[in-house]
């Protein structure tokens, strides 16, 4: 009996580290960096917040929010006015990257609702 939980106990913990390490060595498939490049060939600065929803709506993904009294925060700047970005902003959920990564967008736009700039982040899934 004292085997068999031997055995039991060893056979998890190693299903457990091998998991572990597939989870932690399957590759982000692209930098944040590379993935903005893209959005931004898709979604070009200058074009109307309508024209960005479309695009969006066409590749299926989840829009999370939407502000017209708002940019988005730009967390690698310090807090205060100057990390807010654009005066409107769309938040779109892209979906996960891999088991552990989930990634997301958000397009800041000037009060003419023209497009600004665009954001990628990424967080664990938890």
């Amino acid at each position: 009996m004292k085997k068999i939980m031997i055995f039991i106990i060893i056979t998890i913990l190693v299903i457990i580290v091998v998991a572990v390490v597939i989870m932690i060595s399957t590759p982000v498939q692209k930098s944040s960096a590379s993935k903005r490049d893209d959005l931004l060939k898709l979604t070009p600065v200058g074009m109307s917040m309508d024209e960005v929803l479309v695009v969006i709506e066409k590749n299926g993904w989840r829009v999370m929010q939407i502000r017209y009294d708002g940019g988005y925060a730009d967390m690698s700047k310090p807090p205060g006015p100057e990390r807010i970005v654009g005066e409107k902003c769309i938040n779109v959920y892209l979906g996960k990257i891999n088991m552990i990564w989930w990634e997301g967008a958000s397009w800041a736009f000037d009060e003419d609702g023209i497009l600004i700039d665009v954001f990628v982040e990424r967080g664990l899934n938890v």
